[in-house]
Order: C-alpha cells, then sequence, then structure tokens
C-alpha cells in the first residue's frame, strides 16, 4: 500500500495510472485520496472524496503525465509499482533512473512477461546492474541508468 511503516515520515501521494478509467472505486487506495491520471472522460463521475485527477486529452503520454504531476502537485519523483505494461511504457519512454527487482525462484501463475523485445533491448543498452544482495531465496537487483 506505500506506506511509511519503519521510520518516521510522510506517506507518498498515490498516483493512479489508467488509459480506460478501469478502477475499483471502493479499493482502499482510495481511501489516500489518490491522483488519477487518464485519458477517459468517465473520470469526471467520480464521487470518491479527496481523489484528483489528471485528464491527458492529446493522447496517453508518461512525459506529459509527469509534466503535470509536477505542475500541478509538485511531484517530482515517483516509486512506480505496476504490471509489466506500465514498466514497459515507462522504459520506452526513458523515464526511469533506477529500477529494483526482486527475482525469485517461484512462480504464481501466468501472467504477462515484464520485458517484451524492445523493452529487452533498451534495457540491457541502458542499464547497468549496481547492486545484488540475497533476501531470503530471493535476490534484490538494483539496476542504475548509465551516464
Amino acid at each position: 500500500m506505500l506506506t511509511v511503516r519503519l521510520i518516521a515520515g510522510f506517506d507518498p501521494q498515490p498516483v493512479i495510472f489508467s488509459r480506460n478509467f478501469s478502477l475499483n472505486l471502493n479499493a482502499k487506495i482510495m481511501e489516500r485520496s489518490p491522483i488519477i491520471v487518464t485519458t477517459s472522460p468517465k473520470v469526471h463521475e467520480i464521487k470518491v472524496q479527496g481523489v484528483k485527477t489528471i485528464i491527458l486529452e492529446n493522447g496517453y503520454s508518461l512525459k506529459e503525465a509527469l509534466t503535470q504531476l509536477f505542475a500541478k502537485h509538485k511531484i517530482n519523483s515517483i516509486l512506480l509499482e505496476g504490471g509489466a505494461d506500465l514498466v514497459r511504457a515507462f522504459l520506452k519512454e526513458g523515464l526511469i533512473d533506477e529500477m529494483q527487482l526482486i527475482v525469485s525462484p517461484k512462480t504464481f501463475g501466468t501472467g504477462l512477461p515484464l520485458f517484451d523485445e524492445e523493452a529487452e533491448s533498451i534495457f540491457e543498452n541502458s542499464f547497468d546492474l549496481t547492486h545484488s544482495e540475497k533476501l531470503g531465496n530471493d535476490t534484490l537487483k538494483i539496476y542504475r541508468k548509465k551516464s
């Protein structure tokens, strides 16, 4: 749920990227007054108190979304948690500076691979492994964008 637990501090501002506004408005995250970034005019139907919106009217550009997040809400850094489609989109637009991957020997069902062919090529040519650490049976790998 992206909350600060182990040290004193403020919880980060949740931002939800939903191109078509396919959201569960009863989800617990809605209690934290998220900012919703979408292209859908359906966002005007939202009645959840405290929710802010950014409507991208000229297509779904993540660079434009980040520009508006800074201009309207002074957000200049994000921690991206999402599925393969969102991660690939940020990667393809060159918007990731650091990637932390937890590699596990376990497989839970099926899903989309994190990288398609284009994203894998971008990742391999643009990032260096800077840290690797065992976390029980898992491995944390930290990659930084090449200078």
